[in-house]
């Protein structure tokens, strides 16, 4: 397990408790292609605080569950009543986040591809326990990013398998398509940085539209959105500014190839 603290705020850590290894139920997975492992290390518990993102990857000297796959877990200190959210980011596998209570009991957890994220209201004051997990049968490798918020409710974007989050998780990009032949349904969002990813419609394997949001705030005061597209099927792409509720909408017609989205002049609400 390979690790990278960028930025620590807020809570006093605490030793590692007793290892929480029991078996977490699997949600419904996606698809997600084999990884060559990294080298392996060894099966520790670390620590994470608020307003910490940690850099950290699945390798084969991680811990693992019944099922074989390899999950990190990361300590914090919690309060009876504080509200925490954790978002959990991968593209080399599926993300299961879980939050488990002092008991070591799963509390909450969320699945999806590119970023999923979980929030609570801690109902016991002890140590919790975020738990780094691919959502699949078998052990898979690959990096990842964890982020701990705590205090008020996050608000903002919230990621999940149609929503995704751009420009430090202030705006949302969702997406719908409809091939004109009876297929259509919401496109199916992955994230592949903090400011761009891509939707697929038909097949995980199968990249329809990709898309990226810039903070131009000091260069013409406003928020830029960029889209580009392999696909001719009717697509309507909405950005959501969840700070000032402002939306913009983008159409692709039927039967046309896509046309770039090159919007300069997007959202007028820096900062």
């Amino acid at each position: 397990m390979r690790y990278l603290l960028v930025s620590t705020l807020c809570l006093t850590l605490v030793p590692a408790a007793a290892a929480l290894a029991q078996s977490e139920p699997k949600l419904a997975a996606a698809p997600a292609g084999p990884i060559t492992p990294q080298e392996a290390t060894t099966c520790v518990e670390q620590t994470i605080a608020c307003e910490q993102t940690i850099q950290g990857s699945l390798d084969p000297g991680d811990c693992k569950l019944a099922d074989g796959t390899a999950y990190d877990d990361f300590q914090f200190s919690g309060t009876n009543g504080e509200t925490v959210t954790a978002t959990l980011s991968s593209t080399a596998f599926t993300p299961l986040l879980s939050l488990l209570n002092p008991n070591g009991i799963t509390k909450t957890a969320n699945n999806g591809p590119g970023s999923v994220q979980v929030q609570l209201v801690l109902d016991a004051t002890g140590i919790w326990t975020l738990r780094a997990n691919n959502n699949e049968t078998s052990f898979i490798a690959g990096p990842y990013s964890l982020h701990l918020h705590c205090g008020a409710a996050a608000t903002g974007c919230i990621p999940n398998d149609t929503t995704l989050c751009v420009g430090n998780s202030r705006f949302s990009v969702r997406a719908t398509f409809d091939d004109g032949h009876g297929n259509s349904g919401q496109a199916h969002a992955v994230a592949l940085t903090g400011d761009t990813g891509y939707f697929w419609f038909f097949s995980a394997t199968n990249v329809e539209m990709v898309t990226k949001l810039l903070d131009a705030c000091a260069l013409n005061n406003r928020f830029w959105f960029f889209a580009g597209g392999l696909t001719n099927v009717h697509v309507v792409t909405t950005v959501l500014d969840t700070k000032t509720q402002t939306t913009r909408t983008y159409k692709n017609p039927p039967n046309t190839t896509f046309l770039p989205v090159q919007d300069t002049s997007a959202f007028a609400t820096c900062p």
